[in-house]
């Protein structure tokens, strides 16, 4: 290889002296050769030869993967559109076949609704599609019962549509003027009718207008009665109760379902719980008796003398 030549000279780059040419700055000078020219190189034997960027073979790896690219594209488009058309074909018989033509609408056993209302709420002809049927809109149509908590709607394969119902359980009767019924926390959610209040002990006190402008503390004075009258229940041998009143000033008195016994237990202060004070009203009820006498109100919440009970007689 020629060192120091003009041909080093070129692949260094910038403008070298040449004998040749035209002149530029009283020397003569020729361009060097640009990345975009041929380049030069030279063999072991000095030779020199001239080698073009392979630009041919680029271009034909740049067809071929565009080819490719292409095919690939086409391919998944012809399996996108054979999905979409199955899909197409299977919905359509899902929806058409007559396989899945409702036949039966099932109902979870109820004890206050009857399963032929909660079929009529839900509205589903006999006969159609089990799969075009919208279960939230029947579920909707359904929760209208005032007696549902809540509603769950499935299908059943192939003809049957299942109707899950929870209904309220009521634990009172509370009265807003009419009787309401309530739940075990307190909310009340229907008027009762008389058949429906039946058995129930009333909760008695709370005013229609305040359960309307405050819930929250009319149902706690609800679940307040509740737990008085549970306290009552633990022991059989007491009679049972027939109301709750619930007072600001007095707290909790509870009423005989026979006789209408007031019982007159307060509230809960620390000094001494429900179940000391009714303790002692067991005592009072069994000296009463034995003596033969009745009680018309019996007192037991004594602030200031907790062991002193009052007893107001009933007059014969």
């Amino acid at each position: 290889m020629v060192r120091n030549g003009p041909l080093e000279s070129r692949l260094r780059g910038g403008a070298r002296r040449w004998p040749f040419g035209p002149r530029r700055a009283n020397r003569r000078t020729r361009p060097a050769i640009r990345p975009a020219e041929v380049a030069a190189l030279a063999d072991a034997s000095g030779r020199v030869s001239a080698i073009a960027p392979d630009a041919p073979t680029v271009r034909t790896h740049r067809v071929r993967d565009l080819l490719a690219a292409i095919a690939k594209g086409t391919a998944a488009a012809g399996l996108a559109a054979a999905a979409m058309a199955g899909a197409v074909q299977g919905h359509r018989w899902l929806t058409h076949s007559p396989k899945f033509a409702v036949r039966e609408v099932r109902v979870s056993p109820t004890v206050h609704v009857r399963a032929d209302d909660v079929r009529a709420r839900a509205a589903v002809e006999p006969g159609a599609n089990l799969f075009t049927i919208d279960l939230d809109a029947v579920a909707r149509e359904v929760q209208g019962d005032p007696w549902l908590e809540r509603v769950s709607v499935r299908r059943e394969l192939p003809a049957t549509v299942m109707i899950e119902v929870r209904e309220r359980v009521p634990a009172c009767a509370v009265a807003f003027g009419a009787l309401y019924l309530a739940d075990a926390q307190g909310q009340a959610w229907k008027r009762a009718t008389p058949d429906e209040a039946a058995g129930l002990p009333v909760v008695t006190g709370i005013p229609r207008d305040a359960y309307i402008d405050d819930r929250e503390a009319a149902q706690a004075l609800v679940r307040e009665a509740l737990e008085a009258l549970a306290v009552w229940r633990e022991h059989a041998d007491r009679p049972a109760i027939g109301e709750v009143h619930v007072d600001a000033a007095d707290g909790i008195t509870l009423y005989t379902a026979a006789g209408g016994v007031g019982v007159r237990i307060g509230r809960p202060d620390g000094a001494a719980t429900w179940r000391e004070r009714l303790a002692r009203y067991d005592r009072v009820a069994a000296s009463l008796q034995s003596s033969g006498e009745k009680a018309q109100l019996v007192l037991v919440d004594q602030r200031t003398r907790p062991e002193r009970v009052t007893v107001k007689l009933a007059t014969r």
